[in-house]
């Protein structure tokens, strides 16, 4: 019997069987099963009262209010209504919305959830404004409460998960050489998209509202943001059912695909944050009394990643690429592991020098002429992640001694009838003790100091290079790795070094592990 009313998306009273009477009885005629129109609120004749905490108490904002029938918080008990919170909307958000041109909309929501139902024709035509509008009629607050409201119908839809070898299959049917045949291809892919994205992105807006000890930190608010308008703008493209539509389309994509490049490195500030605020937690260890936490961040970047695999493989297939013969979008079908280390050594090598001055050398040894069909580009990631771990632990235990650096050392394995390609990269850093090395998948857990922590927040790293010295590394590479049912494990021995596997699923029915 319980039924949620919003008014404006932000005050929300519970009420049962006996507070409808007293809400029918200050309205006549109501309808039990059917919110009140807006023009008849039970509240609209009370006088209105300004709570004194409120900033804006001028005579216009209290009329506003006034005319818009925001019932003075003590009467609220009165309707069976409870007060909403300080950080609610109150009368004066009432009065500022009046001002930008916002009328109050009723809505219900069914107490289970399973969706938002506008009643009143304002509200569904605010919904269909364009984003822009949205965002300029109302603050950035209220923009997200709307949002999260909305999502919540999308984000009960089910999510489709795809394989590798899906992709790779519909790639090809975009690579066939009769226009034709490519361009109907392609639409078909826009369109899975174009349904697929709202409740992937729904699911995010949701969940990054529902942790209370990383949704008031700056960097995690802004992220809420930026999936909040992402969400709108899908929602608003239009389907792509011609080609000059999924061209629009597609340049809208690339556009929020290069919005959130930086969201793993605003994340981890989120998390760097959270341990500043819990300080030593009372010395209790944070990666377990905030357990619940790792486990929001290995959802959402689990998803972030299969967001940018659907959308990066989509927009790769559109473009003309030189190596055409081998790559089908993302994917090369001829990845090899030794070229990619090469690359990803450079790299790494790179940001040591920078850190420290100086970087160890590093070996490859194995399988060197081997390929399979992979996302290099992921692959770079992974190994650029723990190369750098490598050969930090290396030169902060041993920078200091006479014998020079010792090398870190990468194997390749391989084989034709290999289940997985299996890729070490082994260093000799001093290694973890145990403890550390259960906590070292936590993204709430670095093993780097402080001052090394700080630099990088300073420095405001690229959220597509490694968040090194954040603690996102290996928890992000294990991610990566399981992402096409592969996976990563880790090995220490304290006091001497640390050996990390990859293993690497080729090309298989192994769906999305989508959260």
């Amino acid at each position: 019997a319980q039924r949620r009313w919003c008014l404006c998306g932000n005050l929300r009273f519970d009420t049962v069987a006996s507070r409808k009477a007293k809400l029918n009885e200050a309205t006549p005629g109501t309808q039990e099963n059917s919110p009140p129109a807006a023009c008849a609120l039970p509240w609209a004749k009370l006088p209105c009262q300004i709570s004194g905490s409120r900033k804006d108490t001028s005579d216009a904002a209290r009329t506003d209010a006034h005319e818009l029938g925001c019932p003075p918080y003590a009467a609220w008990p009165s309707l069976g209504f409870e007060p909403p919170s300080p950080k609610a909307s109150s009368a004066m958000a009432f009065a500022g919305a009046a001002r930008r041109g916002l009328r109050p909309c009723l809505r219900a929501r069914t107490g289970n959830g399973t969706g938002v139902h506008y009643r009143s024709a304002a509200a569904a035509t605010a919904l269909r404004r364009p984003q822009s509008t949205m965002a300029k009629a109302m603050d950035e607050e209220d923009f997200v409460a709307e949002t999260v409201d909305i999502c919540q119908e999308f984000a009960n839809k089910p999510q489709t998960g795809l394989s590798l070898k899906q992709l790779l299959q519909a790639g090809l049917g975009v690579r066939q050489d009769q226009r034709a045949a490519h361009e109907e291809t392609l639409l078909q892919v826009a369109k899975f998209i174009h349904g697929e994205l709202p409740t992937r992105i729904a699911r995010r807006v949701v969940d990054l509202g529902s942790i209370p000890e990383l949704r008031d930190t700056e960097s995690v608010r802004y992220v809420h943001r930026l999936y909040a308008k992402t969400f709108r703008e899908v929602l608003e493209a239009p389907a792509p059912d011609t080609p000059e539509k999924e061209a629009s389309f597609a340049a809208k994509l690339q556009e929020l695909f290069d919005r959130h490049t930086r969201t793993p490195y605003r994340m981890a500030c989120g998390a760097y944050e959270l341990k500043q605020r819990l300080g030593d937690n009372g010395g209790e260890d944070i990666t377990e009394t905030h357990a619940h936490v790792d486990s929001f961040l290995t959802d959402l970047h689990t998803s972030r990643i299969g967001l940018r695999v659907l959308s990066g493989q989509y927009l790769a297939l559109r473009q003309s690429q030189e190596d055409a013969a081998r790559r089908i979008g993302l994917i090369d079908l001829e990845t090899s592991p030794a070229d990619v280390a090469a690359a990803a050594i450079g790299d790494a090598t790179q940001i040591c020098e920078h850190a420290y001055g100086v970087a160890p050398a590093v070996t490859v040894r194995g399988c060197l002429d081997r390929t399979f069909a992979y996302l290099p580009e992921h692959l770079h990631r992974m190994l650029v992640e723990l190369l750098v771990n490598s050969m930090r632990a290396t030169c902060e235990a041993r920078g200091g001694g006479d014998g020079g650096l010792p090398d870190v050392k990468v194997i390749i394995a391989d084989g034709a009838s290999n289940e997985d390609v299996g890729i070490k990269v082994s260093d000799e850093g001093g290694g973890m003790n145990r403890r550390d090395q259960e906590r070292s998948f936590s993204y709430l857990f670095t093993t780097a100091d402080a001052a090394v922590q700080a630099r990088v927040i300073a420095e405001g790293a690229s959220g597509e290079g490694p968040v090194a010295g954040l603690g996102y590394g290996l928890p992000l590479t294990r991610a990566y790795a399981r992402y096409f049912g592969g996976d990563m494990q880790l090995i220490s021995m304290e006091g001497h070094g640390t050996h990390a596997w990859l293993h690497l699923s080729r090309v298989g029915d192994a769906s999305e592990p989508l959260p």
